[in-house]
């Protein structure tokens, strides 16, 4: 079959997103911190700060991970003037940060489609240094790690030094630009490796795996040259440049020695450690081993199976089994069957991995390098021309903060200048040239900037009015003089770039105080800027500060710090969202949760697709409380498939008579409490069965049919024949009086026919609403319900999640007011103290 390939989108948005620069203060007063053994020049143009440094050359600070793999060891020489790192201790910070881009395939047959992508992946390690010489993964006794652990990151680096000497009212910071690249392994160590990974399997796993990894890309890890671009069918696929020695990424997102080709599953380490890269190709290879098993199959013949399934997806004959099998590592495999007592489900099993790296320390200092230095001309413009074309639409500080999102989403995701902005006034106001010149992150800074200003303009006129409604009225003729003369006195200030150019520059006001924020915060507030205009005054209170902003951000900062990556499932997992931010706290009973899965031969039940928690933002179910997700405390697994459904929305007449289960009786009852895992499984269970029954019953007006005559003889002993159901659902159109009466005809008590009749109305009225669902949706109805489901999570996950001798958690599928599937959240005396 010919292929012709299609390029949809080649524009990398984000592929210029990088580390934001630190500040650096390297003295105060009688004091001085410098690092003076590195250099200290920023990469070469066009790199500039925030960017990403892409060209060939670099500063001196050039280092490679080693073949072993291990990091470089970095020698840091600072001088430390007025104090003494062996009592004022030196803390230290190395940033890593990949962005590559490359193409996603969004499409097969014989034109498949691609997308450009970005992927931007990073690492940071923290500690300290009791002296000013130090030696970064040296085994330098001076030096303490905070997560240091067997693992590798490079790209582009930044490493900071920071100390705040005993009498200095301020941190001294110095940085420097590193580039850290990566060193292939011989084929020596990469089979000695996949040797002792699978010592304990029958030699032909062994065999099979090896003629993977020698086929798949020569045992390169890293790429020895620049890349720019490749060509493929005779297309030419360009992306951003890779510098030398970087992550071999083929253009279609195949990554490293074993072309690791799952967009959106990569790590850190698949890109930048070979041996993650090998445990994920090998355990990939495994389930397919596992998915193909026969004892009646020759090793031969599981081995061509497993490889068409890793490479197509499908078992059997394929050119890429027919190139592994005449290989020499293909040739080893045996044409024999597996020996009596073969343990297809050990043999199989996945080698295990690293654990996890800890999280690291918050870092102490706020700010970033210099805003005076970083604005462009472009930026100041592109700032004003949307402060020109909003506010003189909106002034009331409510509208503004609710419309915000959609301005800034049309800004900042704007593709050229072929599409015109939606929001009145802004295509007028010269938006869309200004800001062709900026990359994504600087129209973000613009719109962050444009929005402080006009959230500032619009308190003024706020105070303004309500200052005039209590004076005397004035004749008609003076109010509209003087409101022509305001009006033009407006448009001058709007009009004045240096005001624009002050909030770009200013650590003071709403932008100031939104940039205090961490990075973390600043990035998962719901709406950025102008929704932190709904919830800042709630924050402060929260955070035991009400109306000082001064003295709740860094405590607000010092809490957010402290999040860690949920690690939920653990690795290896191709589970969406998996290290979504959480607190300790819940980390560490997802963990347990997923302790108790493994123990218990239930790894299986950790497999689902998606993740998410950390956002601040108002609670989905009562606006006036912040939700739980914005501290950390909660996380939603597959959202659209367990959705959030209120009491009236959920068709409980349907799902009780046709599976039996009362969703607000016993069983949830029983779940609200923690109890022992094989407690909870049975009653998790029959969510479970209630939701796959009442899809299965609404799959078809037959099916539909057939489960109703099911549930009626389950409740009544009374066997409907076909006749008798059908004629009760053709009385629906009369109501539910002659469904009624169909059913006492039919011998049906009058009590249970009352019953039945209500929810076999219902139902017959759900199904014409089912069949116009087309997707699921988080927030969740009748109809969606009945066509998805509501609880689509394997039982024991939720069991684990919700046993006391698992994760402990209140799941809100089990609440008695709206029913939240995919919400796992912490019970209120678990909950930590945001302050102190």
């Amino acid at each position: 079959m010919a292929i012709n390939p299609v390029i949809d989108d080649d524009t990398f948005t984000g592929a210029d997103k990088g580390l934001a620069v630190p500040l650096r203060r390297t003295s105060a007063a009688s004091f001085a911190l410098r690092i003076t053994n590195l250099d200290h020049a920023d990469p070469p143009a066009p790199y500039h700060a925030g960017g990403v440094p892409r060209t060939a050359g670099f500063n001196a600070n050039v280092l490679a991970i080693s073949a072993a793999p291990a990091m470089p060891k970095i020698v840091v020489d600072c001088d430390a003037v007025g104090f003494d790192p062996a009592t004022t201790k030196i803390v230290w910070r190395l940033q890593t940060l990949y962005v590559v881009g490359r193409y996603k395939k969004i499409s097969g047959g014989s034109t498949p489609h691609y997308r450009a992508r970005v992927l931007p992946l990073g690492d940071i390690w923290t500690g300290e240094s009791s002296a000013a010489h130090f030696t970064l993964f040296g085994n330098d006794p001076n030096v303490s790690f905070d997560n240091l652990s067997d693992r590798t990151s490079g790209g582009h680096a930044i490493l900071t030094v920071a100390c705040k000497p005993a009498g200095s009212d301020v941190f001294l910071q110095d940085y420097v630009h590193l580039r850290i690249t990566g060193t292939n392994p011989t084929e020596t160590i990469v089979r000695q490796y996949v040797h002792n990974a699978l010592a304990q399997r029958n030699k032909n796993i062994e065999f099979m795996a090896d003629a993977v990894v020698t086929h798949e890309n020569n045992f390169e890890q890293f790429d020895p040259a620049v890349r720019t671009h490749t060509s493929y069918k005779g297309v030419r696929f360009d992306w951003p440049t890779d510098p030398a020695k970087f992550t071999s990424v083929a253009f279609d997102y195949g990554i490293g020695l074993g072309q690791f080709t799952h967009p959106g599953q990569e790590t850190v380490g698949i890109c930048w450690d070979w041996r993650d890269n090998l445990d994920a190709g090998i355990n990939e290879l495994l389930d397919d081993l596992r998915a193909t098993f026969s004892a009646n199959k020759t090793f031969k013949t599981w081995a061509r199976d497993a490889w068409s399934m890793y490479n197509t997806g499908s078992a059997g004959s394929s050119p890429y089994a027919t190139k592994l099998a005449a290989l020499p590592d293909g040739l080893k495999v045996e044409a024999a069957t597996p020996p009596a007592g073969f343990d297809r489900n050990a043999q199989t099993a996945h080698v295990p991995v690293r654990p996890a790296a800890g999280a690291p320390r918050p870092w102490p200092v706020t700010g970033t390098v210099s805003l005076q230095a970083a604005i462009s001309p472009h930026l100041e413009a592109a700032a004003q021309a949307i402060v020109d074309g909003v506010g003189g639409k909106v002034t009331d500080p409510q509208m503004l903060a609710w419309m915000w999102p959609k301005v800034e989403h049309e800004i900042v995701n704007h593709s050229g200048h072929d599409q015109a902005l939606g929001f009145p006034g802004l295509h007028e106001s010269g938006v869309t040239e200004r800001i062709s010149h900026l990359d994504r992150a600087a129209r973000k800074r613009a719109t962050d900037t444009a929005f402080a200003h006009l959230w500032e303009q619009s308190q003024t006129a706020l105070a303004s009015k309500a200052k005039r409604g209590a004076k005397k009225p004035v004749k008609k003729a003076a109010k509209k003089k003087k409101a022509a003369k305001k009006k033009k006195t407006m448009r001058t200030v709007m009009a004045a770039p240096s005001l624009v150019l002050r909030s770009l520059q200013s650590a003071t006001g709403l932008s100031g105080e939104f940039n205090s924020l961490i990075p973390i915060v600043r990035q998962n507030v719901d709406g950025g800027i102008g929704g932190w205009t709904n919830m800042r005054v709630r924050m402060f209170a929260l955070f035991g500060a009400a109306g000082n902003p001064g003295a709740a951000i860094p405590r607000i900062n010092a809490y957010y710090g402290q999040l860690v990556g949920a690690g939920f499932p653990p690795s290896p997992s191709t589970t969406k969202g998996r290290d979504t931010p959480v607190h300790p706290v819940v980390k560490a009973k997802l963990d347990r949760a997923a302790a108790l899965l493994q123990g218990g031969g239930a790894a299986d039940a950790l497999k689902f697709g998606g993740i998410g928690g950390f956002t601040i933002r108002n609670n989905a179910n009562n606006a006036a409380l912040l939700s739980n997700h914005s501290f950390g405390w909660a996380v939603d697994l597959d959202p659209e498939l367990n959705p959030n459904v209120s009491k009236a929305r959920l068709p409980l007449d349907v799902i009780a008579g046709l599976t039996g289960l009362d969703l607000y009786g016993p069983v949830s009852q029983a779940l609200r409490t923690p109890r022992p895992f094989a407690t909870c499984l049975p009653d998790v269970a029959q969510f479970t069965a209630a939701s796959i029954g009442l899809v299965d019953a609404f799959r078809t007006m037959v099916s539909l049919k057939a489960a109703a005559g099911f549930a009626i003889k389950r409740d009544t002993t009374v066997a409907l024949t076909a006749a008798q159901i059908d004629a009760a659902f053709a009385a629906a159109a009369q109501g539910q009086a002659a469904i009624r009466q169909v059913l006492a005809n039919a011998g049906v008590p009058a009590a249970k026919a009352g019953v039945a009749s209500k929810w076999l109305l219902a139902a017959v009225q759900l199904f014409p609403k089912k069949q116009q669902v087309t997707k699921p949706e988080i927030i969740g109805n009748d109809a969606t319900v009945a066509r998805f489901g509501f609880f689509n999570l394997p039982p024991a996950l939720a069991a684990a999640l919700i046993a006391s001798d698992g994760g402990k958690l209140s799941w809100l599928g089990a609440a008695n007011s709206t029913k939240d599937f995919m919400h796992f959240d912490l019970f209120d005396a678990d909950k930590p103290r945001l302050v102190g």
